[in-house]
């Protein structure tokens, strides 16, 4: 499964766990990333096997890869062309600058 797409609308649903990874088409909506739990799994995890806390931001960046802030992880990830979930920035711990 390629996460590459020429149009892609992304939407955020919590609680959706039995949701399964499914190609994008019109009228259709796709599970992209996590599980529906709150958690955290090492990067290379499926990104729809992968648990997430609190997504608070999700973007298509300019290489067409989703990006995703796992704001209590205090991560940012992306989901690679793979489909799996890899960090791009951050250790999970909370910190000031």
């Amino acid at each position: 499964m390629t996460m590459r797409r020429a149009a892609l609308t992304l939407a955020l649903v919590s609680g959706c766990d039995d949701a399964p990874p499914c190609e994008a088409t019109a009228g259709h909506v796709c599970a992209v990333a996590g599980t529906g739990e709150l958690g955290f799994n090492r990067d290379g995890t499926p990104a729809t096997q992968a648990d997430q806390f609190l997504v608070s931001v999700a973007r298509r960046g300019p290489d067409d890869l989703v990006y995703l802030m796992d704001f209590n992880n205090q991560r940012l990830r992306v989901i690679d062309d793979d489909g799996r979930i890899q960090t791009v920035i951050g250790n999970g711990f909370h910190a000031l600058a």
